[in-house]
């Protein structure tokens, strides 16, 4: 029989974290079927940008006030 040392341990790539087990986290005491799948996904990270609206001059003049927006990683 397989068990929770036959499933690799997941690992996120780089601006996610996080997530969860679909159908359910399996422990020391599932039995592993062939054929079974057990899927872990990750979260995108939660991150913040920061707009500023400025002129390509050698002072860099603000044209508006900036402004931040929530954001997560990989977000269109």
């Amino acid at each position: 029989d397989k068990t929770l040392s036959d499933i690799p341990v997941p690992k996120a790539n780089e601006g996610y974290e996080g997530g969860s087990w679909t159908p359910t986290e399996p422990t020391e005491e599932t039995k592993v079927e062939d054929g079974a799948k057990y899927t872990y996904t990750f979260v995108a990270q939660e991150r913040s940008l920061k707009v500023n609206y400025v002129m390509d001059d050698e002072k860099g003049t603000a044209l508006k006030a900036p402004y931040t927006e929530a954001t997560s990683y990989d977000a269109a």
